[in-house]
């Protein structure tokens, strides 16, 4: 399981502790760290996709990735370039790891972090409205 928060949330922390007493590995980590201290190598096959995310101290297999729990993650950063350079590395990061954690096969996610960016743009709608295109999204209904 992958839990995509930050480092200080104590919600993910209870959560996390409840999967380790059930025996469920989790590899958690915070997109904001790519690419400093987080990697990512992924290939698209015919079997769907195959390659790992790695923090410095575990990797996730992302073929085995079953269920993904997306919550409060930091945002991109790349403080060492300057404003131009950084927005484009900002969008690139966001295609590259953000479509791989949002396109894993026969992944259980709670709170897709597609729907979450679309809750960032609700366009002026209210929450309730969001939260409704949300589930109909989801259940396709």
């Amino acid at each position: 399981m992958l839990v995509v928060t930050s480092l200080h949330d104590p919600t993910a922390d209870v959560v996390i502790s409840e999967l380790h007493g059930r025996g469920i590995p989790v590899v958690r980590f915070d997109s904001g760290d790519f690419p400093s201290s987080l990697s990512v190598e992924a290939e698209i096959t015919q079997d769907g996709i195959r390659g790992s995310i790695n923090t410095p101290s575990r990797t996730a297999d992302l073929a085995n990735v079953r269920a993904l729990y997306y919550r409060r993650p930091t945002g991109f950063a790349f403080p060492h370039l300057d404003e131009q350079d950084a927005q484009f590395a900002i969008t690139q990061a966001r295609y590259g790891l953000g479509g791989v954690i949002a396109s894993l096969p026969d992944c259980l996610y709670v709170n897709h972090p597609h729907y979450i960016g679309d809750a960032d743009f609700s366009g002026g709608l209210s929450r309730e409205e969001v939260l409704e295109t949300a589930f109909l999204q989801f259940t396709g209904c």
